[in-house]
């Protein structure tokens, strides 16, 4: 019900960027990124087609690769020459990263043209409203669940030299926002064992993929990457509801593990691909069938699901700083869930905002999300007045106010569930503390049952 393009496009738009860097001994350094050109295979779908004057009621833009992109750079007195180059590769990858995690297939940009109530016949023979279309197949969607849990590694050789590995493995399957979860780390283990969960919410099973990596904690410094894998769901052949016990192998570790007189580094994996009803699955299934193998996960996933946290705005905050005004942020968080024996799955989850410099009513708009979290949980929401100290030198906060959050009682309770089963409530919290705080925070918040 569409047509594609595929065009080469070249923006040589001359834009100017400026990166604030932290560095720990020179403090912050300013890089100029000037001239930026992207050149990138962008393709255009006009979906759907309709029998109307503009034949296509919407626009689909997508990228089918990472973008390259050129730019100039303007460093500090004293950083050119070699640093030149490092920081030129730095900044590559950050710019293509950041393009392709927001535009690269499956990632798109939906702009609908015809009007929201047009009627659509779709292939089923039902007709809908163009808006529909828009939600349920123009735009991505949650349409299911994937359940990894890592039980267990072998022959997990890390880096330090006067033991052995400190690992943790790292699991996402969309790369962008706050996607990436960790198990927790095993020190001094070479063939640690996990049995953590991580729950994963996914759009299109057959063009996602599964990122693994284990990791070599190395505080201070940073972790090292030991070994890294990334599948394709669609060649797992997951049988929706029913969990599959999966070996990864990583044969990057062969060599260097030869040398302590191990084999390759392999890790297992149990993996449930649960679809929120049957048209989400990944092969057609009937709805009996469905029914019995969905009641088989049903137990583990009870009271279990994703809160979504859009941070719109707060409203007359405590002036903290003498300027009578503040510099607000605030951070979220809200315990895990639990495993099916009942067991905490890991640590709290843990987002923070930007910074709004000098308002009191500043506008954040941010998204964040905490998957696999208990309905009966609490969102704590702290907002902080962000100070720096004389000089640059050391940093402060003042508290402007708290505000906790029952999902059952403020978010499950306070609406009906629309049709895919999501409670949606958009309302002002007041922030509490002592008697100066004052003001209060508006959220979106959004819940959706993983059963």
């Amino acid at each position: 019900m569409g047509v594609s393009l595929e065009l080469d496009v070249a923006w040589p738009g001359r834009a100017k960027i400026k990166l604030n860097a932290k560095s720990s001994v020179l403090g912050s350094i300013i890089i100029a990124v000037k001239d930026v050109e992207v050149y990138a295979k962008v393709r255009v779908t006009l979906q759907p087609l309709m029998p109307t004057l503009c034949p296509f009621g919407g626009l689909i833009i997508t990228l089918t690769e990472k973008p390259a992109v050129e730019f100039d750079l303007d460093l500090p007195l004293g950083l050119e020459g070699t640093v030149t180059a490092i920081v030129e590769d730095f900044v590559e990858k950050l710019l293509s990263e950041i393009l392709g995690e927001a535009l690269v297939w499956p990632e798109r940009i939906v702009i609908p043209i015809a009007d929201e109530e047009e009627p659509l016949k779709i292939p089923n023979g039902e007709t809908v409203t163009h808006q529909w279309y828009v939600d349920n197949v123009l735009t991505l969607r949650n349409t299911g669940l994937v359940c990894v849990t890592a039980k267990r590694a072998e022959n997990v050789v890390g880096t330090d030299l006067m033991s052995k590995a400190d690992s943790y493995v790292r699991m996402y399957v969309k790369s962008k926002g706050k996607g990436k979860t960790n198990t927790e780390v095993i020190d001094n283990n070479n063939d640690p064992t996990w049995n953590h969960t991580v729950y994963m919410l996914v759009d299109d099973m057959n063009e996602r993929k599964l990122t693994v990596a284990v990791m070599d904690e190395n505080s201070p410094l940073p972790d090292v990457v030991i070994g890294e894998k990334v599948i394709d769901l669609k060649s797992l052949n997951l049988i929706p509801n029913e969990s599959e016990e999966i070996w990864i192998d990583f044969p990057e570790t062969e060599k260097r593990n030869r040398s302590y007189k191990r084999g390759p580094m392999r890790l297992l994996l149990d993996v449930t691909y649960i679809p929120f009803d049957a048209t989400a699955a990944s092969m057609p299934l009937s709805p009996e069938t469905m029914h019995r193998t969905r009641s088989a996960t049903l137990a583990k996933l009870k009271g279990i699901g994703m809160l979504t946290c859009v941070l719109v705005k707060a409203t007359g905050v405590k002036a903290a700083d003498r300027s009578g005004t503040s510099d607000p942020y605030c951070k979220l968080s809200m315990p895990p869930g639990l495993e099916p024996g009942g067991k905490q799955n890991g640590k709290p989850i843990k987002h923070k905002s930007r910074v709004v410099d000098k308002t009191l009513n500043p506008e954040w708009n941010e998204t964040f999300e905490f998957v696999g979290v208990k309905e009966s949980g609490v969102l704590t929401v702290e907002c902080y007045d962000r100070d720096v100290a004389m000089m640059g030198m050391g940093k402060s906060k003042d508290a402007l106010g708290v505000i906790e959050v029952n999902v059952m009682e403020d978010v499950i309770k306070a609406a009906t569930a629309n049709e895919w089963g999501l409670t949606e409530v958009e309302r002002e919290f007041a922030l509490k503390g002592d008697k100066t705080i004052t003001g209060t925070v508006t959220m979106k918040l959004i819940w959706q049952p993983f059963a």
